[in-house]
């Protein structure tokens, strides 16, 4: 039992600190030929553009912003 405790009481103790780590991206952005790249590539490209066709997952806050953003 006091086994259990202390295995309890150590995923207690680190799963927060790696839940909130910082070093996870958002998001990516990828152009037409798959490769990844950067916000200011796609503001210049949408800048450029008359039709800006949004491909999102419905009830994802992040792409939700993105799109509010552009």
């Amino acid at each position: 039992m006091m086994k259990l405790l202390y295995t309890v009481l150590l995923l207690l103790i680190f799963i927060p600190g790696f839940a909130r780590r910082g070093d996870k991206e958002a998001y990516k952005v990828y152009n037409g030929k798959g490769h990844c790249v950067g916000y200011d590539d796609l503001l210049k490209s949408a800048a450029k553009s008359d039709i800006i066709f949004f491909g999102e997952m419905h009830n994802n806050p992040i792409c939700h912003w993105l799109e509010l953003e552009l």
